[in-house]
């Protein structure tokens, strides 16, 4: 079996298509690229791509040469160049065949889209691209074509328990992630954090079968827009502040204690750094510092064994 019956193959080529080539190029850097060049057979007729339309039969007009990148080949950039033809149909006129090896608009095949795709769930889209020799801006379109499919096919019927998690700096570039907490999956990534941002949660919700009634708890921090919002659009929900917020707000308290008393004690400040790390982090001399700097009557100090008092609470 040559090169050109192998690639065909791999590519699971209809009788109509052909691999005319098989070769390497150079290219920019010094590296080299796999160019699999496609074709089709002389006097072949295609199926009219109109859905729904029967005639299978139609006859070639023009054809558009197009390039799509494939999966690399032993580490070498593969790319496969093809002759796409355009057909006359008799109730449609002329449109153009798609590929069967890359879906509508893209310029990436398939299977390197689905390899792509697979890969964004576990790396930055900047070290993937960068990993690729591809532009992010290319990676995230394909991406997100994937992503608007799949979130079209969602069902959230059934959804009882929420977690409203918002993001980013108060007014700059906030965010707000709903997670289903029983299947552990992300229903909701919408902007802002206040009121309006839940309410565009629950349309959202509502288109994919969600019933905002059927929701009887929501985890969240204690934002007074997250809480109104609760209230006013998810109204059966019970609201619960979830233990990494509380323990959050557990540490931002002992800091500030400790920052006030360290101001008129510089031996007292030099021991901030205790303060906020858990026993089993620190050296028996550190401990030790610790524990009696605990015992005094210090308001860091009751600060700090509330603060582990509530972990302890958190972790039963």
């Amino acid at each position: 079996m040559d090169a050109s019956h192998l690639f065909a193959a791999a590519l699971r080529l209809q009788s109509s298509w052909k691999v005319g080539s098989v070769d390497f190029r150079d290219a920019d850097g010094g590296r080299q690229e796999l160019r699999i060049m496609i074709g089709f057979e002389p006097g072949a007729r295609f199926h009219c791509p109109e859905t729904g339309c029967r005639e299978d039969a139609c006859p070639v007009h023009d054809r558009r040469e197009r390039v799509w990148r494939h999966l690399d080949f032993f580490r070498c950039k593969a790319f496969i160049h093809a002759v796409m033809p355009r057909v006359t149909c008799p109730e449609h006129g002329v449109r153009t065949v798609p590929a069967p090896w890359a879906g509508p608009g893209s310029g990436f095949t398939l299977l390197f889209e689905a390899w792509a795709v697979e890969m964004a769930r576990r790396l930055p889209a900047g070290t993937l691209a960068g990993q690729l020799d591809e532009t992010d801006t290319r990676l995230w379109r394909s991406v997100a074509r994937y992503v608007d499919e799949a979130r079209r096919l969602e069902d959230y019927m059934g959804v009882e328990a929420v977690g409203i998690d918002g993001t980013g700096r108060r007014g700059r570039n906030c965010i707000t992630v709903v997670a289903d907490l029983v299947e552990h999956d992300v229903i909701n990534v919408t902007p802002g954090r206040d009121p309006a941002t839940v309410e565009r949660f629950a349309r959202g919700f509502m288109g994919h079968n969600g019933v905002p009634e059927y929701v009887r708890l929501v985890a969240c921090d204690m934002s007074p827009g997250f809480r109104k919002g609760i209230r006013e659009h998810l109204p059966h929900a019970r609201r619960i502040v979830d233990r990494f917020h509380v323990a959050r707000h557990a540490d931002e308290a002992v800091d500030k204690a400790g920052k006030t008393e360290g101001r008129s004690d510089p031996l007292f400040k030099r021991a901030e750094c205790l303060w906020l790390r858990n026993g089993e982090s620190l050296a028996e001399l550190q401990v030790e510092a610790k524990r009696n700097l605990t015992g005094q009557r210090l308001k860091t100090g009751r600060a700090c064994r509330m603060r582990e008092v509530l972990q302890d609470i958190c972790t039963d």
